[in-house]
């Protein structure tokens, strides 16, 4: 509440839709505790982290529970900043309350399901709307991809930092990191969908690190999410850095087919 009172503040929630890619692979992941659905309220204990995280109904119930008991505060705390909740709600437009008011926020629609990509649609627009200084609290890998490639390719001027939840940890300049790193930085996204994230296997062995040092090392992913590439040399330039995730340097590519 002290940052809601001191600052704009923007809450970001994972969306979960029925028969989308996330939900089928969250519900994979669940494995033995896809089962264990509880009935939460806000006053009762919750269940072990990995049953209320791992099964989506669990989660969809936690989420809409910390929503509640936030907008209820700030209604009863009203203050002049503004803070945008966005949650599990399927209309996609997210709460804004300022004064104790509460309205749907149009300006902030979204059809997305991943906060990640919610978090980069709201902060693209708060810096073209002209914001000097964004924070961005989470702990996400994925997150800190994204930051840093958004940051370049918008050429983005505000002060963009990114800072865990733990008091432990630092905060990190996205701008600052992203000019020491720029000649990666276009093939993030290649490399985040192809090895790490959430709508694909995870490669066993193979995390973010491995795939940073692989670029580090001049093996590159320029086609991959590129339309007008040949599907055959998109497939192998991907075969060829997974290959060199897993210590393969020189690798041996069947003959192609003909038309």
């Amino acid at each position: 509440m002290k940052r809601v009172a001191s600052q704009d503040t923007h809450s970001i929630f994972d969306r979960h839709f029925d028969f989308s890619i996330k939900n089928a692979t969250q519900a994979a992941r669940a494995g033995d505790e896809a089962s264990r659905r509880h009935k939460l309220q806000l006053h009762t204990p919750l269940p072990p982290q990995t049953v209320v995280l791992a099964v989506t109904q669990n989660k969809i119930q936690v989420i809409d529970l910390i929503c509640q008991n936030l907008t209820q505060k700030v209604q009863e705390e009203p203050t002049e900043r503004g803070l945008v909740i966005t949650s599990t709600d399927s209309v996609g437009q997210p709460v804004v309350i300022q004064n104790g008011v509460a309205l749907r926020g149009e300006d902030h629609i979204t059809y997305h399901e991943e906060a990640d990509v919610i978090i980069m649609q709201q902060l693209v627009r708060a810096a073209e709307n002209g914001v000097k200084k964004i924070n961005i609290t989470c702990e996400d890998t994925d997150v800190f991809f994204l930051l840093l490639r958004f940051c370049s390719k918008l050429n983005l001027t505000c002060l963009l930092t990114m800072e865990s939840p733990s008091d432990e940890r630092s905060t990190i300049d996205i701008g600052a990191t992203a000019n020491q790193h720029g000649h990666l930085l276009s093939q993030l996204p290649a490399a985040h969908a192809l090895s790490v994230c959430d709508i694909v296997a995870q490669h066993f062995g193979a995390g973010k690190g491995t795939v940073i040092n692989v670029l580090r090392s001049g093996v590159e992913l320029q086609k991959l999410g590129v339309l007008s590439e040949n599907i055959d040399d998109i497939t192998e330039e991907a075969t060829a850095f997974m290959a060199a995730c897993y210590g393969v340097k020189h690798l041996v590519v069947p003959m192609r087919r003909g038309p």
